[in-house]
């Protein structure tokens, strides 16, 4: 069961704070360790691309679809600024890897258009 809080307590909230950051050290670390896998690359890097962090979210008259866009984009927004928080190298490195990616797959296709 979870400690209640004392606010006006000094020792709780200096608990509370330290706590909070053990925690937030090893998001960071847990992220990180993510960041290092080839899958873990490849899986953010798609994650940003559904989020549609590059494109337009604009959809003109229709603005419900247009705020449901933006909510997605700014997970991605977020989610890139986690990564470049953690593994400034991380970005750099899936772009290289999803590009490799894609090469291949447009010689796969060229391949078998051609069988």
């Amino acid at each position: 069961m979870a400690e209640i809080l004392d606010h006006g307590n000094p020792d709780d909230v200096l608990r509370f704070k330290e706590e909070q950051h053990k925690l937030s050290l090893q998001a960071d670390e847990d992220l990180r360790n993510i960041l290092s896998s080839y899958g873990g690359r490849s899986f953010f890097w798609d994650i940003l691309s559904e989020c549609g962090v590059y494109g337009s979210t604009h959809r003109g008259e229709l603005t419900h679809e247009t705020s449901f866009l933006e909510g997605k984009r700014k997970i991605g927004l977020w989610t890139m600024e986690r990564m470049f928080t953690v593994d400034p190298n991380a970005y750099t490195l899936m772009r290289s890897e999803a590009e490799a990616r894609t090469r291949a797959r447009a010689l796969e296709k060229e391949v078998n258009y051609h069988d």
